[in-house]
């Protein structure tokens, strides 16, 4: 406190001070502003002088972002496991689950486990069994049974959607838990445990981005119905209400039919999905990944047992795998033409001794192929190649002595697109950071920022000039000359100019009330206070973040 005998001052100076580590405000990820009230107060009885000086600065924290090495570790089979973070698979053997079918897993954005599940238990990333993680309602049996979702805006929540199989008592029902990464020293606890989202669904689900770059669609399919259903995943929670798309094939019993893969491609242009039994089939279909829509069914029948399925990096080829008696790969030439075409395009590029299960792409933009059983993955190594060139290879990961069954972790697809990105700050006049998702194999990059400007270097910076919606395209050119394309919408706003004012002046201990506008979506004093005001009776500093209705 400043202290004079002959005048009293009253000195209030407003600064700004970077916010980006308060783990209360990071969970915003928008662009904040935060302004620092500092009162040096004293009092006499004769006369006060005021001293105001105000500065405003603009302070961005990121926006969510897929981060790129949120796939590298898989967890599944009989404790088997490989790790992507070299660029290539290498095989762990440290994983604590073991399941039939189901499972998923999530890193951080530096490749380090966080956390895995099969749809009954949760492992912490010490492979010990999480604070409050047993009694999931989902199914070790349950063909997908289980997929990790973080939290937009939150850098410490994640999603935990589990499913049931066809053989438990409830009906089919998909939960959710709630997983606080933050608590115990970061190994994470369930907060909130088997919320029920949604009833009769199929062993099926997949999760793929929203074409904003901040939020994602979690998608089902029913029983007894042909509906798809999508659920929007945002920084204000799961979106209990779905997108119904009822198009297709009815999944119907006998239960079996319940059985099989539910994919959406890398990129999310389309899904596809699988009915074991007597449907024997595959479908595929177009999904809108700003709507949650799905359309154009194209069916392709004769697949008995039906099962595992993926899409190639680039989305021009559809991998289908049956268990039959003669277990077999085939490919779809998703470019052949009509749909007729596209059906009539299948050409088998391998078979296998063991049941053929998972398919599922890998960081390193191979399809790996999981088989009951067996001490190795099989691998697709060229996937975007055409016919038998796609070089399927039966023994092509070991697994260090584990063995692998019909499941491989089932992830947010977007995690393994080529050309996904992300972006950092949306408001006008500061500096956009874009940065690629998966930077491997890259040979050159082109963006068009979608305001006239362009660029050819991997992480660029934009900045926008006015506020507005803008479509944000990228071409990634890989190793061999492939080319992946992705857009994006990005919404740039305006941030909201404010100031703090103070009410009567007081002495030291005598209350003061601290004023901002009201009428914005969020306030965070550093007293405590959420409202638009905050009483202080003593010298300090005191702050105020204020985000609005558009996120600045």
């Amino acid at each position: 406190m400043l202290y004079n005998s002959q005048n009293s001052i009253i000195h209030l100076s407003l600064s700004i001070v970077d916010l980006k580590n308060n783990i209360l405000l990071s969970p915003l990820k928008n662009t904040i502003i935060r302004i620092i009230l500092k009162l040096n107060i004293v009092c006499t009885s004769i006369k006060y002088k005021l001293i105001l000086s105000l500065l405003f600065l603009i302070i961005f924290n990121p926006t969510q972002s897929i981060a790129q090495n949120e796939a590298n570790i898989w967890y599944f089979g009989n404790n088997a496991g490989v790790d992507f973070n070299t660029g290539i698979p290498i095989a762990i053997t440290d994983g604590a689950l073991s399941t039939r079918e189901g499972c998923a897993t999530i890193s951080d954005e530096n490749g380090n486990i966080l956390f895995y599940s099969e749809g009954t238990i949760v492992w912490n990333s010490a492979h010990q069994i999480m604070d409050n993680g047993t009694g999931l309602a989902g199914d070790y049996s349950s063909t997908q049974s289980a997929v990790i979702v973080p939290k937009p805006g939150s850098d410490i929540l994640y999603y935990l959607f589990t499913v049931s199989s066809i053989y438990s008592s409830d009906g089919g029902i998909i939960y959710y838990s709630v997983v606080d990464i933050s608590q115990n020293n970061g190994l994470g606890r369930v907060v909130s445990k088997n919320i029920p989202l949604h009833f009769p669904v199929a062993e099926k689900v997949t999760a793929v981005g929203h074409i904003n770059g901040e939020d994602f669609w979690v998608i089902i399919h029913e029983r007894n119905s042909n509906a798809f259903c999508s659920f929007l995943i945002s920084s204000a929670g799961v979106n209990s209400t779905p997108i119904v798309s009822n198009i297709g094939t009815v999944h119907n019993n006998p239960a079996s039919n319940y059985v099989g893969y539910l994919k959406a491609s890398p990129m999310g242009n389309y899904i596809a999905c699988a009915m074991q039994s007597t449907a024997n089939l595959f479908e595929m279909f177009d999904f809108n990944r700003e709507t949650g829509i799905v359309t154009n069914p194209i069916t392709f029948y004769g697949y008995p047992l039906a099962y595992g399925l993926e899409f190639s990096p680039d989305e021009s080829k559809l991998y289908l795998g049956i268990i039959d008696n003669q277990p077999e790969i085939f490919q779809i030439n998703l470019n052949a033409g009509s749909n007729d075409d596209i059906i009539n395009s299948a050409v088998s590029i391998g078979t296998s001794t063991s049941d053929l299960g998972a398919l599922q792409l890998g960081p390193d933009q191979k399809i790996y192929v999981s088989l009951d059983f067996h001490s190795f993955l099989g691998v697709i190594n060229n996937p975007n190649e055409l016919g038998t060139t796609c070089n399927f290879v039966h023994n092509g990961v070991s697994l260090n002595g584990k063995v692998g069954r019909l499941g491989l972790p089932t992830f947010i697809q977007s995690y393994l697109n080529p050309s996904d990105f992300s972006f950092d700050n949306t408001c006008v006049g500061i500096p956009t950071q874009f940065t690629i998702t998966n930077t491997s194999n890259i040979q050159s990059v082109f963006w068009d920022f979608g305001d006239g400007n362009t660029s050819t270097i991997q992480t660029p910076i934009n900045t926008y000039s006015s506020s507005g919606t803008y479509v944000v395209h990228l071409d990634v050119t890989v190793s061999g000359g492939t080319v992946y394309s992705n857009e994006k919408t990005i919404i740039i706003s305006d941030g909201p100019s404010f100031s703090i004012t103070p009410g009567t002046i007081a002495c030291e201990g005598d209350n003061m009330q601290l004023n901002t506008p009201s009428g914005f979506a969020n306030y965070n004093w550093n007293t405590g206070s959420s409202s638009n005001t905050t009483t202080v009776n003593s010298s300090g500093t005191y702050s105020c973040t204020i985000v609005d209705n558009g996120g600045c």
